[in-house]
């Protein structure tokens, strides 16, 4: 860009225009098209006189000591932010450092500006790029909204059953409708006493009827001394036993209206009964099913966490894994200090450790039990099965495996200082061997969308992960839950595409970053923001 020679210059304050004779011609420089400044005097700016047109990518060249950071960062940049902070409150502007005014005559068509450095300011472990970015934080509120939890154990999708999904599911299972239906709870008791108070309870209730080996038993019919002793033989006896109550019977048809809202009633009662859970018997014939339901999260025997956005959160104690924090990485046993040289054999001495006198027993262990595991202890480590790898690390019948042999070490140091000695030889900063570096609980890791947990996609490329969220397959709910989300995520990606940081992934450190990845990062991140009218200042972007 020029700057101006001129030869004649009259400023109209009260208009804030300048007319500028340039080449024999009036030339009109309007506040509104351009950035004017007049006798700029940073640093080594010797009266510098500049319009700069709006709306355009302007560039500033020159030799270096030739005052181009002096005029753009602190004139241009400078003045920006110090108008920006005097237009705040009183009360805000308490929280910022006093800005000085740059050394110039006159200022006019500025906009809040923005500078976005080469350089990486991030020094925090906790910070990566989808934080940086805040795609991280839309991640937590898309899986907090429609991620699925599924359990370890089967696989099988966790659901809180309401009433509505119970008489859903029934609906369509396929069966002979109108089916007679069973709607029971089980009451639990511990003794003798606890039973009679609880016939008592039930009967106050309106529940009379209870099963009894499949059979139903009213509770206004039987000899009630001898009900109780089949129960409990031995009035002294304390053995937890379960009274399944009948809360309802009917003939369930889907096409009822009032058939569907009895059953709804029902279950309703049941939960309430019995704390959240109830048993629907489903009859086919003189046969039956039991299906059990529950208002809770939970399966397998696993109370699962209700999706939340702490829960996705590295920087939330609720969210972060309590062995590393938070930081994906812990002081642990570095594999590779125990391994070190993967072209030997175990039986040419691959486990460093246990080629000491005081531990080769191991070694002998581990030789003995390698055929029975199909290890062949002549084989080079490093072309060996993952299966062969998992047993050298978890043991055999005999054979400890290195991990235990680690615990049992880490035991031994608490108290021992060679022991100490020893188990500082081998550690080192891994990957958390209780996340596996999500820097997350385990509990966050269930739920997933479309098949993937929130850590499968931050370890996803930028490119991978931006075709993942816009070939994504929801279901009609979830779209209109997520769909603003969504948009954010799309647009956020498709800009760290743009700037070509397609390579990052979103669990990338901020600063392991190089300068110019951070500025491209810090780019993609204010134009995602959508705000207009702004100075962008880039230092050799």
């Amino acid at each position: 860009m020029k700057l101006a020679n001129t030869k004649k210059v009259r400023t109209g304050i009260k208009k804030f225009k300048e007319k500028i004779h340039e080449n024999g011609h009036e030339v009109i420089y309007d506040p509104k098209k351009f950035i004017i400044i007049k006798g700029a005097r940073v640093h080594n700016l010797k009266s510098v006189d500049i319009n700069i047109p709006k709306y355009k990518l302007v560039v500033f060249t020159g030799v270096s000591g030739s005052g181009k950071s002096s005029l753009v960062f602190d004139t241009i940049y400078a003045e920006g932010q110090r108008r920006y902070v005097e237009s705040l409150s009183s009360y805000a502007r308490q929280f910022l450092e006093r800005m000085n005014k740059p050394d110039v005559d006159f200022m006019s068509g500025l906009a809040p500006s923005m500078a976005i450095e080469q350089k990486t300011q991030i020094k925090t472990s906790r910070s990566t790029v989808g934080t940086t970015t805040e795609i991280y934080d839309y991640l937590r509120l898309l899986f907090a909204r429609i991620g699925r939890t599924y359990s370890p154990v089967s696989g099988i999708e966790v659901k809180k059953d309401s009433p509505e999904s119970i008489i859903k599911e029934l609906t369509a299972s396929g069966n002979t409708f109108p089916q007679k239906i069973y709607v029971m709870t089980d009451a639990e008791v511990s003794n003798l006493s606890e039973l009679k108070l609880r016939i008592t309870d039930l009967k106050s209730k309106g529940f009379y009827r209870i099963i009894t080996e499949n059979e139903i038993t009213d509770l206004n019919d039987i000899d009630e001394k001898k009900f109780l002793k089949e129960y409990y033989p031995d009035a002294d006896t304390e053995e937890k036993k379960t009274l399944r109550v009948l809360a309802d019977r009917l003939m369930f048809d889907p096409a009822d209206n009032e058939s569907v809202s009895r059953l709804n009633d029902s279950i309703e009662l049941a939960y309430r009964e019995s704390d959240g859970f109830v048993i629907i018997r489903q009859y086919e014939g003189d046969d039956f099913t039991d299906l059990h339901y529950n208002k809770y999260f939970e399966a397998d025997g696993i109370k699962f966490e209700d999706p939340q956005p702490r829960l996705f959160s590295f920087n939330n104690p609720y969210g972060a894994c309590e062995k590393c924090q938070g930081f994906s990485r812990t002081m642990d046993v570095d594999m590779d200090l125990v391994i070190s040289d993967k072209k030997l054999s175990v039986f040419g001495g691959v486990i460093n450790i246990f080629n000491t006198p005081k531990h080769s027993k191991h070694l002998t262990d581990l030789i003995t039990e390698a055929d029975d595991y199909g290890l062949d202890v002549h084989t080079p480590y490093n072309k060996l099965s993952e299966e062969n790898k998992k047993f050298i690390y978890e043991g055999g019948k005999k054979y400890i495996g290195l991990k235990k042999f680690f615990r049992m070490i880490e035991k031994e140091a608490s108290y021992k200082l060679h022991y100490r000695v020893l188990l500082n030889r081998y550690r080192a900063f891994t990957t958390c061997s209780e996340c596996g570096g999500a820097r997350l609980r385990k509990e966050a890791l269930y739920i997933r969308i479309n098949g993937k947990t929130i850590f499968d996609i931050v370890k996803m490329k930028i490119s991978d992960a931006y075709e993942f969220f816009k070939d994504i397959k929801l279901n009609e709910y979830e779209t209109k839950i997520s769909e603003r989300i969504m948009e954010e995520i799309v647009s956020r990606l498709r800009y760290l595409n743009d700037v070509g940081l397609t390579y990052l992934t979103l669990d990338r450190l901020s600063n392991t970053l190089s300068g110019g990845e951070s500025q491209r990062i810090n780019l993609s991140t204010s134009l995602g923001s959508s705000l207009v009218g702004s100075i962008y200042v880039l230092d050799e972007p």
